[in-house]
């Protein structure tokens, strides 16, 4: 579809899969609409904001097995060796902080797996603390 001399294109899905497209032909004269059911863009990327505070609540993590991306065996094998356990994360914005320096607070073989406190890792100027519960103990 054109309007006047300009071409058109919808995008439908406002992750990275549909912002780069959209990004790449907005450069090339292509005029974008971008569609999305959420309120921002971001998909599996986004983040919540809370006042100051702002959660990652997107993908954890990244594959590159669809092909296009190549990587050194080593680098490679590396990668394919971690496993990662489900888990829930739950995200509070309290009054005041009790984890210690550097901000974060591991729990090897706990109920609650790992916290960690945005602020005292520099990464938000407020409270902002995330939780993470081990998906296997929640089946217990």
């Amino acid at each position: 579809m054109a309007i006047g001399n300009s071409k058109t294109c919808l995008v439908v899905r406002a992750g990275i899969s549909g912002l780069l497209p959209a990004r790449t032909l907005t450069e090339q004269g292509v005029l974008v609409t971008l569609l999305d059911k959420s309120r921002r863009a971001g998909g599996r990327m986004a983040a919540r904001r809370v006042g100051e505070a702002v959660f990652d609540h997107g993908a954890q993590f990244f594959t590159a097995r669809a092909g296009g991306a190549s990587l050194p065996s080593d680098a490679r094998a590396a990668l394919e060796a971690i496993r990662y356990a489900p888990c829930i994360a739950l995200m509070v914005q309290p009054k005041e902080s009790r984890i210690p320096e550097p901000g974060s607070l591991p729990l090897p073989s706990k109920p609650i797996s790992w916290i960690g406190d945005n602020r005292r890792k520099g990464i938000l100027p407020c409270e902002a603390i995330t939780i993470h519960v081990a998906w296997a103990m929640m089946l217990v």
